[in-house]
């Protein structure tokens, strides 16, 4: 079927219902001979409110779907109207009218496979006039994501009413685009050829891979599949965009937390750090010390699950557990190759972190990342995994815990209304609530009222006298490391996150889980 049927048929399908019942309310009022007792003269001015009340009642259930769909998409109704009316009456839908509205469009867009075939040539071989359709809208579902600079593209089976599109920008999922069962099914099997996927294999877990280029840029995506109750579950992870890494000096870094982080990958051998749950940042930061360091004086080795940037003058090597290509294995034979600088893309058992330990201390510096909530627990987690407290105090020479929260969409914040009783708490602490903001939402921003993230960054830098202490303990628990740190181990990120509602950059709702 093709794609703009669809639509089309929907909008004949409304029309035809609406004048159907529009004749039939005619029948009924030409038959409607009134009551004995009431006068003649009313006949007339009853007729005609029956056939403007009849109408106007599906009308009106016509009027309440599109206001539905409109505040689902995060749309005020009268935006939703002009955009629908900005198009032809047979054109695609309100859903189009009002996703389709973008810098890219799907004529901008290549999709490529890892031979270097374009998706048309992939699905449908440029003869099936449907097979191109859903090429075409394809990439208009990756255009819209390049576009909205979204992390993650989610396509999901929603029972009997079809698919949703969904996009998660900011750290937060947003409504893109829905399609019928039929379209649906055919966008993810286009996407599964054109990532090197089985297309008839629906139930079990597979995976891919895909090259988009625009204006003849490149961005890398990964392809994961799942097969759920109503059909097949999709997600695309956006590997690299166009806009590339950020520099070291660009990630949010505090000027003193800056000098912190220079000095430490100054040093020729040591382990940095990088803490926090998914989705914090961490391989950001990572790219961005890797960055920072010569490549050219310096032999830079990393191991990344999966490669997310291309770091020039660096050997990237990408995990691959079905070709026994892991973590721990693959640290022990990189140290064979004379590394001066290795990115480790996580820590995950005791293999990796004993041997990065190990490596720290024999003339190489280590920057890796590892799930932890804080400075804290990133330190019991590599006792936890083996390490012996000697050698992971003496081996830590930075550790930085991040997260990411919502930038206020500069356009349209407004000053937030605190209640009498915050107000108080916050000026008993001598804090100024004159900057503090909220969120409203305006087409800028989606109607979101966040545009963008900011960082909170926890840097702990451990000195002699800590590593010292550290190493002298007996037993490695939460009271007996911030004992020894004279409270330096603390948690920042509750004070960072304070800060930036304060400087009005974003807002109580947003950082309320670190208040």
């Amino acid at each position: 079927m093709e794609l703009d049927s669809v639509f089309i048929e929907m909008q004949l399908v409304k029309g035809v219902v609406l004048c159907v019942w529009f004749y039939f309310c005619v029948i009924l009022v030409k038959h409607f001979s009134g009551h004995v007792f009431m006068k003649n003269s009313f006949q007339p001015i009853i007729n005609a409110v029956s056939l403007v009340l009849g109408p106007l009642s599906l009308f009106a259930a016509f009027s309440v779907q599109f206001a539905r769909r409109a505040s689902k998409k995060n749309i005020s109704l009268w935006d939703a109207l002009k955009r629908l009316f900005k198009g032809s009456f047979w054109g695609k839908g309100l859903d189009s009218e009002m996703i389709n509205e973008s810098l890219i469009s799907a004529d901008d867009i290549d999709i490529l496979d890892n031979t270097g075939k374009s998706i048309e040539a992939v699905y449908g071989n440029n003869t099936s006039r449907s097979g191109t359709a859903v090429a075409l809208l394809s990439k208009q579902i990756i255009a819209d994501a390049i576009q909205s600079s979204a992390s993650d593209v989610l396509l999901d089976p929603s029972g009997t009413e079809g698919y949703t599109v969904r996009l998660r920008v900011d750290g937060k999922l947003r409504l893109s685009r829905e399609m019928n069962t039929e379209v649906g099914a055919a966008v993810i099997n286009c996407i599964k050829a054109v990532s090197g996927m089985d297309i008839s294999e629906k139930r079990k877990p597979l995976d891919g891979a895909f090259t988009a280029k625009v204006k003849e840029e490149s961005a890398s995506f990964r392809v994961a599949t799942a097969g759920v109750v109503n059909g097949q579950k999709m997600s695309i992870r956006l590997l690299s965009l166009f806009t590339g890494r950020l520099e070291l000096e660009e990630i949010g870094f505090k000027e003193k937390d800056l000098a912190k982080v220079k000095k430490a990958i100054s040093k020729s051998s040591g382990m940095i750090l990088l803490c926090g749950p998914t989705g914090s940042g961490k391989t950001t930061t990572m790219y961005g010390m890797l960055s920072a360091v010569d490549r050219v004086e310096r032999n830079v080795i990393t191991i990344e699950d999966p490669v997310e940037h291309s770091l020039k003058g660096a050997s990237q090597i990408e995990i691959n557990p079905k070709a026994g290509i892991n973590f721990g294995d693959t640290l022990k034979g990189i140290l064979r190759q004379d590394p001066d600088v290795i990115g480790i893309g996580e820590i995950r058992d005791s293999i990796t972190a004993q041997t990065a330990v190990q490596a720290s201390h024999t003339g190489h510096l280590i920057i890796a990342s590892m799930h932890s909530s804080d400075n804290l627990t990133a330190i019991m987690r590599l006792k936890e995994l083996g390490v012996e407290t000697g050698l992971l105090a003496s081996s830590i020479s930075l550790i930085i815990s991040q997260r990411l929260g919502r930038n206020l969409c500069e356009k349209c914040k407004v000053s937030e209304k605190i209640s009498s009783v915050k107000l108080q708490n916050l000026q008993k602490r001598h804090i100024d609530t004159e900057h503090i903001m909220r969120p409203k939402g305006c087409k800028s921003c989606s109607f979101t009222g966040y545009k963008g993230r900011t960082a909170l960054f926890d840097v702990l830098e451990m000195d002699d006298e800590t590593k010292n202490q550290i190493a002298d303990l007996s037993e490695i628990t939460r009271e007996n490391l911030l004992a020894a740190s004279s409270g330096k181990m603390k948690s920042k990120i509750r004070k960072e996150a304070l800060k930036k509602v304060i400087s009005g950059e974003t807002s109580f709702q947003e950082v309320k889980s670190y208040l």
